[in-house]
């Protein structure tokens, strides 16, 4: 599970199809389908159907 509300804080790197997430002087990387569907994973963690 990701956490949203962290997002605000992310590097996200649209030249690749993934993003980077900083935390605690590490990077985590998160796999998405397409960084331009973000709107989507939230609305999808937020449980509302698109």
């Amino acid at each position: 599970m990701h956490d949203i509300s962290k997002f605000d804080k992310s590097i996200v790197d649209k030249t690749k199809p993934y993003g980077y997430k900083e935390i605690s002087n590490q990077v985590q990387i998160i796999y998405v389908p397409k960084v331009t569907n973000i709107a989507t994973l939230v609305r999808e963690k937020l449980g509302v159907e698109s």
